[in-house]
């Protein structure tokens, strides 16, 4: 079967005039779609302190004190955007008093799932690129009594991985280092089902402190695949 490469997540199309396709969960029809194959729902997990958990893409923000010579107050943001096929994940929190005072946590999190179709037979191997960054303003940021963020991307075969610590929290961190950048090469199987995931937390306590990351992940069929050149880019309504 011949499909059609797809750059961006979380579509479920196949497209005329292309070697290889992306197929992902949770897609909508865009320009030159043939046909919309479901493939399976994505997974989301949002939480802030002080809030009602989230299965849904959104933002939370959460805020709560604690009382006493030795209390505080703490805020804790989240927010996940699933919009045209990309995934954005960023957290942010802090806390100010004693060391009672109340902890602030974030969590954001994607489970994305995608069908590789074409060319060739189930089960053969086409080559894609993950490229994602957390440098600058978006790399993990800890400081404080204790504090931690920490940014994590998985797939078979390949993982990105930053963390930066502060206070008993560095010891989590585990020689990670605080940033990355780049593209590593991985490989779907025509006709299984694949996934990535995608997670982003931070907490602060003990005192005053606070931690930020942020995270946006993509994926295209690797460009020196020799039927990469049939695939067009794929625009959005």
């Amino acid at each position: 079967m011949r499909g059609s490469c797809v750059e961006l997540f979380p579509l479920m199309i196949t497209a005329a005039g292309c070697g290889a396709a992306i197929v992902a969960s949770n897609g909508a029809t865009a320009a030159g779609v043939v046909q919309p194959i479901e493939v399976q729902a994505a997974n989301f997990e949002l939480a802030a302190e002080g809030v009602k958990p989230s299965l849904a893409p959104g933002s939370l923000d959460g805020t709560g004190c604690t009382t006493g010579p030795e209390g505080g107050c703490e805020d804790s943001h989240t927010t996940l955007i699933y919009q045209d096929g990309q995934v954005t994940a960023a957290i942010s929190g802090s806390t100010s008093g004693g060391p009672a005072t109340a902890n602030a946590s974030s969590v954001a999190s994607a489970t994305i799932f995608f069908l590789v179709e074409g060319p060739g037979a189930f089960g053969a191997s086409v080559p894609f690129d993950f490229t994602a960054a957390s440098t600058g303003a978006g790399a993990p940021m800890a400081s404080g009594v204790n504090a931690i963020g920490d940014v994590q991307v998985f797939w078979s075969g390949g993982q990105f991985t930053a963390c930066a610590g502060s206070g008993p929290s560095a010891a989590s961190c585990k020689g990670q280092g605080t940033s990355f950048s780049g593209t590593q090469t991985g490989f779907g199987t025509v006709g299984v089902l694949s996934d990535y995931e995608v997670i982003v937390t931070g907490n602060a306590g003990l005192g005053s402190g606070q931690y930020s990351a942020m995270l946006d992940p993509k994926i295209i069929v690797d460009p020196s695949f020799p039927d990469a050149r049939l695939c067009g880019h794929l625009s959005h309504p």
